[in-house]
């Protein structure tokens, strides 16, 4: 977890500089380890998102893809974080969050609206 406490920190402090008024951190669990690395300097070599260490197991791909989706519908981090772009993507991967991320969108702005 501690890279993906890392980036999530990272993106906290930006908003933050930027003068945004909340912060989410998705997970209480992840609380603790995102402010831990709140005032470190950040290696920008971990956003490059490593594609092949999941491979196209299917419940990794969901997660990425609910997480993805709801980066995206709240605009709290970029979406990249937990999706590549989908050159970066085999072809079963792309057919994999095609298949679960339409759910989680529509659950999430159905629940922001």
């Amino acid at each position: 977890w501690e890279e993906r406490h890392k980036v999530m920190a990272h993106f906290a402090a930006q908003q933050a500089a930027a003068g945004a008024d909340v912060g989410v951190v998705v997970g209480s669990q992840h609380i603790d380890g995102v402010a831990e690395y709140l005032n470190q300097d950040f290696d920008e070599s971990l956003l490059a998102t490593p594609t092949g260490r999941d491979g196209n197991d299917p419940v990794e791909w969901e997660k990425r893809a609910a997480v993805g989706a709801f980066l995206t519908t709240t605009r709290i981090f970029p979406p990249w974080c937990a999706l590549p772009n989908e050159q970066e993507m085999t072809q079963d991967q792309l057919d994999l969050v095609k298949r679960f991320y339409p759910k989680y969108r529509n659950a999430f702005v159905g629940r922001l609206a």
